[in-house]
């Protein structure tokens, strides 16, 4: 027992050592941006808080001092008193004399400029997040509308909306959602894998010609030409052929071939030739929705109940081009398997 104590001891002690180290600098934050009338409306509210936390304004050390009330105040807290005491913030925003006049424009950049200058508000705000960051992992089919169009309505001043855009960035950078792709290999082999985000555009029979394939500057059109020297084009949106494009469209210059293959990189799309083939992998980076769908859709393919709620949400309606008809007929064959199944059971269970 002594022997955890000794440990929990020296990981407090580091703890308030760095946050020593940074206190002054939380502080004393350069609100030189701000106007002058920001500048005492921060202080005011900075006042309000340090009083409740019990720290005396003209007390010496009034910044290490902060920083450790701070921490002890926000720490092992539950989901709700955390979300409590953010509302209490708002409370003191919105009710302060200096500040209770002011646009919802102003009292949220108060609020943003305290998350950075105040040590109580930062820690909230960081425990908000990382709720919010727990909310995204562990969505579910009958959650995903709810989450990911939240009613900002009562958000009068934007506070709520701040930690959710903020809690969403983190998770689709820790989902690596828009990660690069970095090897060729890695397209086939998340291809064979059934991802909804890759289409095969197929011409006839006749093989194509990797080093001519071209992307549109806007990214709407790809092209290449075949043996006999015919130019195909396909809407990228929809992965289907078309013949009707404009005669103004602008082409990016195409990728040189390297190990038998051609590859361009563009801001929402990869496209992948390869010699002695009859068409273009063509991949489209995924969004959130598109994300979470699948995610959603790789953990319920036997689950009918599940699959069928996802099936009529409104975020699988959201996702645009070939990914989202992709997702949508994926769910569909595995909602009629599943239902052919159990009524297979139910002929068998009645004979």
């Amino acid at each position: 027992m002594k022997c955890y104590q000794i440990i929990a001891n020296k990981y407090l002690l580091c703890l308030l050592l760095f946050h020593t180290i940074n206190c002054f600098t939380m502080e004393n934050v350069d609100l030189n941006e701000a106007d002058e009338r920001i500048n005492q409306q921060v202080e005011a509210i900075r006042d309000m808080l340090n009083e409740q936390l019990g720290i005396n304004k003209h007390c010496c050390f009034r910044s290490l001092i902060g920083s450790i009330m701070s921490y002890y105040a926000t720490s092992f807290l539950y989901q709700k008193q955390i979300y409590n005491k953010i509302d209490d913030i708002e409370r003191c925003i919105q009710t302060c004399p200096k500040t209770h006049n002011s646009p919802a424009i102003i009292k949220n950049k108060i609020f943003l400029i305290l998350s950075h200058s105040h040590w109580y508000v930062h820690y909230l705000v960081n425990a908000c997040i990382q709720e919010e960051v727990k909310k995204f992992e562990n969505i579910t089919c009958s959650t995903l509308d709810q989450f990911l169009h939240p009613d900002f309505s009562k958000d009068t001043i934007g506070i709520k909306k701040l930690i959710y855009d903020k809690s969403r960035a983190i998770f689709i950078n820790k989902s690596d959602i828009n990660s690069p792709i970095k090897s060729w290999w890695h397209i086939i082999d998340t291809l064979y894998k059934d991802d909804p985000h890759y289409t095969i555009l197929q011409t006839s029979t006749h093989e194509t010609l990797p080093n001519t394939m071209i992307m549109s500057k806007n990214e709407k059109y790809i092209q290449i030409k075949d043996i006999d020297n015919n130019t195909i084009i396909w809407n990228t949106n929809n992965g289907t052929q078309t013949t009707s494009i404009k005669q103004n469209v602008q082409w990016l210059s195409n990728s040189p071939l390297i190990n038998e293959c051609c590859v361009i990189y563009g801001r929402n799309y990869l496209a992948m030739a390869i010699e002695k083939s009859n068409g273009i992998i063509l991949f489209k980076y995924p969004t959130l929705e598109s994300h979470l769908c699948q995610k959603l859709f790789n953990e319920n393919r036997i689950n009918l109940e599940q699959l069928k709620i996802l099936n009529t949400s409104k975020t699988l309606d959201t996702i645009k081009g070939f990914p989202g008809k992709n997702i949508k007929q994926n769910i569909d064959q595995t909602i009629k398997t599943l239902q052919l199944q159990n009524s297979n059971c139910s002929s068998l269970t009645l004979y």
